[in-house]
């Protein structure tokens, strides 16, 4: 059995999953969200964090990616890792202009020394199709945090999958934003209520991979607890 989800805007996927009781089962969720451009989110849920502006302008949290002074998305280590100067991002593209149908557009975040630590990453992995001309994302994810967490993952999401259509709109000149779907084993919903504004900010950050001016020892360190 699955939770499945089917909706058009990412805010649909949110009041389905917050006022849901009926998926407090531990089951696995299937969401797909089929218009990646809505944005109709309500900003004052996240009045706690200093940083949250940048989630809400697509041209700011594409740049997030990239490692900065202040903070940046930690996946950016590995879902842009680079191999013989090309990044993750470079190699998938490049098997997606080779063959528009093929099946193998593929990123993997895991790497050997978490299977070594015993810490995997909640987003283990990421496909790309194009199916009638649009690019569609697909995402597995160990778990995710329902009410908070899983609305910035998916806006960082949604700009990764618009990394990949830069990438290959020179070659696919028709190509539009298509669906994106993630599977996500378990979803966990946290007591927000109940967290001080502190203690809000700091899962926040965890929740969302992000490395701050602290840097990544101290994310990794924070993992790791």
């Amino acid at each position: 059995m699955i939770n499945e989800i089917n909706v058009n805007s990412l805010s649909e996927a949110i009041i389905q999953l917050e006022n849901g009781s009926q998926y407090h089962n531990q089951l696995p969720f299937l969401i797909t969200i089929k218009d990646v451009s809505k944005r109709d989110l309500d900003k004052k849920k996240y009045s706690f964090s200093n940083i949250i502006d940048d989630f809400f302008n697509d041209n700011k949290l594409d740049n997030r990616w990239n490692p900065c002074n202040d903070w940046y998305l930690s996946y950016s280590r590995r879902l842009l890792r680079k191999i013989k100067n090309k990044t993750m991002l470079d190699y998938a593209a490049n098997i997606l202009i080779e063959d528009k149908n093929t099946r193998r557009c593929v990123i993997n975040t895991n790497i050997d020394q978490d299977m070594i630590n015993g810490f995997c990453p909640a987003l283990s992995l990421i496909q790309f199709k194009i199916v009638n001309n649009k690019l569609e994302m697909y995402a597995y994810w160990r778990s995710q945090e329902a009410i908070i967490a899983f609305p910035l993952n998916t806006l960082c999401m949604f700009s990764y999958q618009r990394k990949m259509l830069c990438k290959i709109k020179k070659k696919y000149k028709g190509v539009k934003l298509g669906k994106y779907t993630a599977f996500v084993n378990e979803m966990q919903y946290d007591d927000w209520d109940n967290y001080n504004t502190k203690e809000k900010e700091k899962k926040f950050k965890f929740y969302c991979s992000i490395i701050d001016y602290r840097g990544e020892v101290e994310y990794d360190k924070n993992y790791e607890r």
